[in-house]
């Protein structure tokens, strides 16, 4: 048995099994955040947000950001490379739902 390299067409073949592994857990990641991002899904924390209530929903935000992330990076290492939709939780940190004010009162 000899131990040859292998050639451009052969590192193709190997590296695309990797990409259609690694690209579908970065579309679970992307379908996560798609998922929080639904206008009634996302109205409960932004309910919280204005009551007051903006930390606690952040936290729970914040889970789902990780578990996206833990898939991304899985699906990156394995080879992926689809497009990463913005987290959810980045979208809500930019409207600035997260904060210990209630939004009614800060606008």
């Amino acid at each position: 048995m000899n131990i040859t390299e292998l050639n451009q067409d052969e590192i193709n073949l190997v590296h695309g099994a990797g990409t259609l592994v690694g690209d579908g857990l970065i579309e679970v990641g992307n379908s996560l955040n798609n998922f929080l991002n639904i206008p009634f899904i996302s109205s409960f924390g932004h309910a919280f947000s204005n009551v007051g209530l903006g930390v606690p929903h952040g936290i729970v935000d914040l889970s789902g950001w990780a578990a996206s992330q833990a898939l991304i990076a899985t699906g990156k290492v394995l080879g992926g490379n689809a497009s990463v939709a913005q987290t959810h939780w980045n979208h809500d940190y930019n409207r600035g739902d997260y904060n210990v004010i209630p939004k009614w009162i800060t606008g």
